[in-house]
């Protein structure tokens, strides 16, 4: 754990994990219910709410920079401001019960 607080694990997908997780931690964003969906691109986190059928996602694109995102209506990934925002403005009517 110290190597990925340290940037220096060399597997850039735990990396990328890693700072989505500290994001949500910095971010103080209770993360009870949600599960990490999908990684449908090494850049992309999807996290999924069962319950409330809600979702966000979170790109990370270099080491270190998280950017909360969500699908449009279009199915097109947009920039939110934050985690709360991009649950707001997302599309969830593609999830599957």
């Amino acid at each position: 754990m110290n190597d990925l607080e340290q940037g220096q694990y060399e597997d850039e997908r735990f990396m990328r994990l890693h700072n989505c997780i500290s994001y949500i931690e910095k971010e103080r964003y209770n993360i009870s219910g949600w599960m990490l969906f999908e990684i449908p691109v090494f850049y992309s986190h999807c996290f999924y709410n069962e319950q409330t059928q809600e979702a966000f996602d979170l790109a990370v694109w270099d080491i270190g920079e998280v950017i909360p995102r969500y699908l449009d209506s279009a199915s097109n990934e947009q920039d939110a401001k934050t985690i709360q925002d991009a649950i707001n403005k997302g599309y969830s009517d593609f999830m599957v019960e």
